[in-house]
C-alpha cells in the first residue's frame, strides 16, 4: 500500500528508505513529503560511519535502531515516541531525568519496533483477547540526581530535533568554538565522555567510543555533564574535567608524561573524529590547563591524600614512597645527595626521615623527567641537537634536587620539551601552495649538508624560519610541516651549524644515517636489506659509523648526484650516464633508486652539457629551422639527452624535437627545413663563380641547372639566410 512495503521479518529502519517509500508514506498519511524527508536518517557506511538525525551529522554508532527504549513519566504527559531517546548515550530522558525502560517491568522482554502495539505498551504482553494487557505509563521509575543539569541539557539540546532547540543552545558556546556545528560540539562531548568511562581511564592514546549499545550503559548523566562544562563552562569547566582524569594517573602504569596525567584526554587534538576547530580548541585547553598547574617549574602530580599530613611531617621513606608513588631507590639517592634535610628516628640504624613539604615538589619533578631516548621520541631529532637545545635553554634539563633521584644519566623535563613541540606547532601557517614548497625532512637532506636541527628547531620558534603545514602532526613533525626551499637554503647559510649528523657516536639511527648518506630512511633500510649496511638487531642506532662512512665515500646516491649535474630528473641524469658507459651497481626499488659507483659518477662530470643558465640561445633569423640545427638536436637526443633538455638549449619547443626525433627514428633521415636547404652548397657555389651577377641571373641559372621551380622571393631570401649581401660600392655578393 502506498508504495512502501517493509520486509516484516527485518527490523524497520528509517535510514533504509528510499525517494519512491517517502512519497508512499506522505500519500499514505496525506503529508507533505518534505516533511517525511525532514525524518529521514540518512545514513552511509564504513568504518566512520555517519548519519543525519533531523538536521545533525553524528556518528551512526550512537544511535539505536533494533530496540525501543521508552521514559514512562514523559510518556504520560504526551503518548508519542520520542527521538531523543534513540540515542544510545542518553540512558534517561535529559527532561525529566527518569531512567529509560528497556525491557517490560512485567514480562521481562525488550521493547522492539517489528510488533509494536503503541508507544505506550509493551510489545509481548497481550491478555486473553490478545489486546496489549501492560501499561508502560503505570510503571515510572526513580529519578536520577544530576549535580550540572544545565551541562546536561547542553550535551542532549545538540541533537533535539527542534532546529530552534539546537540554535539556542549555541548561545552557550564560546568564541573559541564558534566554527564548530553542533554534531562537531556533539563528538566531542562523546569523546570526553568516553574518556571517563572506567574501562577508558587506564588507556594512554586515543579512549575511543562506545560502539555496541551495551558498552554505552557506562556512560553516565555525571560523565555527559562534565564534559558539556568543559565546552561551555571556559577555563574552569575545562579545569575541572582535567582534575577528574588526574585522579587515575596513578592507574596508567604504563605511560608518563602527559598521557600519564591526563590519560586518553590527552589524545584530543589528535583526535581525526574530532572536527579541527575542536581538536585546536583541545590543544590550547590543554595547554592553558598545563600552564595553570605548574609547580616551581613542573607539571603538578595530584596527590590528594597530601592535604591530610601537617605542612612539616617528617615521614619514612615506605609511608613517603607510598604517599608520593617514588621508588624507595630515589628516596635512597635523595636521602644521600644531601639535596634535602635527613633525619633518623633513633641510632644510626633506625629509618631515615625526610620531611614531605620538601620531597613533594621533587616528587613531581622527578616523574616528569625522561631519558634523551624519551624526548628524541618525539621530537625526532638526534641526541648531540637535544644536548644543545638544552644548552640554549629550550628545554630544560633535570638539576639540583630532583638530579639527585636519578640514576647518574642524562634526564631531561618531559614538560618542557613537549612545550617546545607545542610551540612548532602553533607555528606552522596553513600551506596553500603546496607546489612551492617540500617536506622539512625532504629540504634538509637535499641541502647536502648534515642537518642542524638545533638551529632549525630554534629558528621556528623565534620565527626566524617560516614553516607551513596542511596536515595533522604525526609521529614525525618533520614529515607534517613543508618550507620553502630558497628561504631554508639562506637560513642554513646563516646558521651554519654541525656537519656532522651522528656527532661522535660510533652507531647511528636510520635517521642519522639517512641525513649522513643524503637519502631519505626507506632507502637506508633498502640499504640494510640488500647488504649493503649491516643492521645491529634489537638497537634503536643499528648502523655502525664506519660502515656507513665506506658506503658513503664508496657510493653515490641520487640527490647528491642531481645536486652535482646539469640535470633536473633522475630518470633524465640516469639515461645520460648510460650513454657515457655509467651503469648502476644496484637498484634498490623497482626502476628507481639506483646506486652508482662515486668514482665512475665524478669521472664522467666533465662530460655533461653545459647548465641551461650558460647556454646564450641566439635569436633566429629565420622562422625555419635549419638542417645543421635539426641534426645536432637529433644526435643529442641520441647521445642520451632528452627532448626537454635539447629544447630548452635551442630556444623551441620540446615537443618539436620530440617530432623531429619520431620523423628521423620512422625514416632513418633528418627532413630538410625548406625546399632549397638541400640545394645551399650548389647556390653558394654558384654565387662564388660569378659574385657580379644579379639574383634575377642567379634564379634562372640555378632552375636550369638543378632541374626545379622556386618562386623568386623565396630565392633571393635563402640568399640572404645564407649570410649573402651584395656589397654598396661593388655591387658583389659577399658573405657578410
Amino acid at each position: 500500500m502506498a508504495g512502501f512495503h517493509p520486509d516484516p521479518n527485518a527490523t524497520p529502519n528509517a535510514s533504509k528508505l528510499t525517494e519512491e517509500a517517502v512519497a508512499g508514506i506522505a500519500a499514505l498519511f496525506k503529508l507533505d513529503p518534505e516533511e517525511v524527508r525532514r525524518r529521514w536518517y540518512r545514513r552511509d557506511h564504513g568504518s566512520s560511519a555517519t548519519m543525519e538525525f533531523f538536521g545533525t551529522t553524528i556518528r551512526s554508532q550512537y544511535w539505536e535502531s533494533r530496540y525501543r527504549r521508552v521514559s514512562p513519566r514523559a510518556l504520560a504527559v504526551r503518548p508519542v515516541h520520542q527521538a531523543r531517546w534513540e540515542i544510545r548515550a542518553f540512558g534517561f530522558d535529559p527532561q525529566n531525568n527518569e531512567p529509560l525502560l528497556e525491557t517490560c517491568p512485567v514480562c521481562g522482554r525488550r521493547f522492539g519496533w517489528v510488533f509494536m502495539r503503541g508507544p505506550t505498551k509493551c510489545d509481548h504482553c497481550t491478555d486473553a483477547d490478545g489486546y496489549p494487557s501492560t501499561d508502560l505509563r503505570d510503571h515510572p521509575q526513580p529519578l536520577l540526581h544530576i549535580a550540572d543539569p544545565e551541562a546536561v541539557l547542553f550535551v542532549a539540546n545538540l541533537v533535539h530535533p527542534d532546529p530552534e532547540r539546537r540554535r539556542a543552545v549555541m548561545g552557550l558556546v564560546p568564541a573559541e568554538l564558534a566554527g564548530a556545528t553542533n554534531g562537531d560540539l556533539f563528538e566531542a562531548a562523546m569523546c570526553m565522555a568516553s574518556a571517563l568511562r572506567p574501562e577508558a581511564s587506564t588507556k594512554m592514546t586515543d579512549a575511543g567510543r562506545p560502539l555496541r549499545a551495551p558498552d554505552f550503559a557506562a556512560i553516565t548523566p555525571d560523565m555527559l555533564g562534565a564534559a558539556g562544562r568543559a565546552l561551555i563552562g571556559g577555563e574552569d569547566g575545562f579545569a575541572a574535567l582535567t582534575a577528574r582524569m588526574r585522579l587515575s594517573a596513578d592507574e596508567r602504569t604504563a605511560s608518563h608524561g602527559l598521557y600519564k596525567e591526563l590519560g586518553p584526554l590527552a589524545a584530543m587534538p589528535l583526535d581525526r573524529h574530532l572536527s579541527p576547530a575542536v581538536r585546536s580548541f583541545a590543544n590550547d585547553a590543554i595547554a592553558r590547563d598545563l600552564a595553570r598547574t605548574r609547580d616551581d617549574g613542573f607539571v603538578r602530580r595530584s596527590v590528594p591524600r597530601l592535604a591530610d599530613v601537617p605542612a612539616g611531617a617528617w615521614l619514612t621513606m615506605d609511608a613517603l614512597s607510598s604517599e608520593l608513588g617514588l621508588s624507595k631507590h630515589a628516596l635512597g639517592r635523595l636521602s644521600e645527595s644531601g639535596a634535602v634535610e635527613v633525619r633518623r628516628a633513633g641510632g644510626e640504624l633506625s629509618p631515615v626521615l625526610m620531611k614531605i613539604a620538601e620531597v613533594a615538589p621533587l616528587a613531581a619533578a622527578y616523574k616528569d623527567c625522561v631519558l634523551v631516548r624519551g624526548v628524541r621520541a618525539f621530537l625526532r631529532i638526534p641526541d648531540v641537537a637535544i644536548e644543545e637545545l638544552a644548552r640554549r635553554a629550550l628545554i630544560e634539563p633535570a638539576e639540583g634536587g630532583v638530579a639527585a633521584m636519578l640514576r647518574g644519566r642524562r634526564y631531561y623535563r618531559e614538560t618542557s620539551a613537549k612545550a617546545l613541540l607545542i610551540a612548532i606547532r602553533e607555528r606552522a601557517q596553513p600551506d596553500g601552495e603546496s607546489g612551492r614548497r617540500v617536506k622539512l625532512i625532504v629540504a634538509v637532506r637535499r641541502s647536502g649538508r648534515a642537518a642542524p636541527w638545533a638551529d632549525i628547531v630554534e629558528g621556528i620558534t623565534t620565527g626566524a624560519l617560516r614553516i607551513y603545514s596542511k596536515k595533522p602532526f604525526g609521529r614525525d613533525w618533520r614529515y607534517a610541516v613543508t618550507v620553502d626551499k630558497a628561504e631554508l637554503g639562506r637560513f642554513l647559510e646563516r646558521v651554519g651549524g654541525p656537519t656532522d649528523p651522528g656527532g661522535k657516536e660510533s652507531w647511528l639511527t636510520r635517521d642519522q644515517a639517512a641525513q649522513l648518506l643524503g637519502v631519505d630512511e626507506t632507502i637506508v633500510w633498502l640499504l640494510g636489506k640488500q647488504g649493503f649496511l649491516t643492521k645491529r638487531e634489537g638497537h634503536f642506532a643499528m648502523f655502525s659509523r664506519a660502515e656507513v662512512e665506506q658506503v658513503a665515500s664508496r657510493y653515490v646516491f641520487g640527490p647528491e648526484m642531481i645536486r652535482r649535474s646539469v640535470f633536473g630528473q633522475g630518470a633524465q641524469l640516469n639515461r645520460w650516464l648510460k650513454t657515457v658507459g655509467v651503469q648502476p651497481v644496484a637498484t634498490l626499488r623497482g626502476k628507481s633508486a639506483k646506486v652508482y659507483d662515486r668514482l665512475q659518477f665524478e669521472s664522467v662530470l666533465h662530460l655533461q652539457p653545459k647548465p641551461l643558465e650558460e647556454v646564450v640561445i641566439q635569436p633566429r633569423q629565420k622562422h625555419r629551422i635549419s638542417l645543421q640545427d635539426k641534426e645536432q638536436a637529433i644526435a643529442g637526443v641520441r647521445s642520451g639527452l632528452t627532448p626537454h633538455h635539447v629544447a630548452q638549449r635551442m630556444g623551441v619547443n620540446p615537443t618539436t624535437v620530440a617530432k623531429w626525433m619520431k620523423a628521423f627514428e620512422a625514416s632513418g633521415r633528418i627532413k630538410p627545413a625548406g625546399k632549397l636547404d638541400p640545394h645551399a652548397e650548389s647556390i653558394t657555389e654558384l654565387i662564388e663563380e660569378d659574385s657580379a651577377r644579379s639574383t634575377y641571373a642567379l634564379h634562372k641559372d640555378f632552375m636550369e641547372r638543378e632541374k626545379i621551380k622556386v618562386a623568386y622571393t623565396c630565392f633571393s631570401q635563402f640568399i640572404r639566410e645564407l649570410g649573402f649581401a651584395r656589397d654598396p660600392e661593388t655591387r658583389r655578393l659577399v658573405r657578410r
